[in-house]
C-alpha cells in the first residue's frame, strides 16, 4: 500500500510564500482570512510560463490566497480586473460558489501598479472567459 516516488520540487516556492506573507501581512489577499496552513501563494502568470527566476519569485507575480480561492485562480476559474474585482468565468454556477464562499462582490485587498502585467497575463492566458 506504499511506494517511493521521486518528486521535481521547485527551488525558492518557499521563499516565494514567505514574501507573499510578508507582503500580503499574513492574511488572504482577498478575504484577509490569517490562517497560515489554508494560505497559498498563488502566481497570476504560472511558474511554468515565466522567462526568469526573478519572475516566478516576484512578490507582484503574486497572490496570496486561501485554499479555495487559489485552487479557482490558479484553474482559471477566478481572476481580477485592474481595480481588484473579482471576475468569474462563466462555467461557475451561482450556487457552487456560495457554497465555497466566492461572491461577486469580493475583490483583492489592495493592487500595485506592478501587479496590473501579471494580472494582464491572467486575464489572457490562464482565465476561462
Amino acid at each position: 500500500t506504499e511506494t517511493e516516488e521521486s518528486v521535481k520540487q521547485r527551488v525558492g516556492q518557499d521563499v516565494y510564500r514567505e514574501a507573499l506573507m510578508n507582503y500580503w501581512k499574513g492574511a488572504c489577499a482577498v478575504t484577509d482570512c490569517a490562517i497560515p496552513e489554508i494560505l497559498l501563494a498563488s502566481h497570476a502568470k504560472p511558474w511554468k510560463d515565466c522567462s526568469s527566476a526573478e519572475e516566478r519569485l516576484d512578490v507582484y507575480n503574486g497572490f496570496l490566497l486561501s485554499a479555495n480561492l487559489d485552487a479557482l485562480f490558479d484553474k482559471g476559474l477566478i481572476t481580477f480586473d485592474d481595480d481588484g474585482n473579482i471576475m468569474l468565468s462563466p462555467q461557475l454556477n451561482e450556487t457552487n460558489l456560495k457554497r465555497v464562499g466566492i461572491y461577486p462582490d469580493m475583490r483583492l485587498r489592495w493592487v500595485d501598479a506592478h501587479h496590473l502585467p501579471y494580472l494582464q497575463y491572467h486575464r489572457e492566458h490562464v482565465w476561462k472567459k
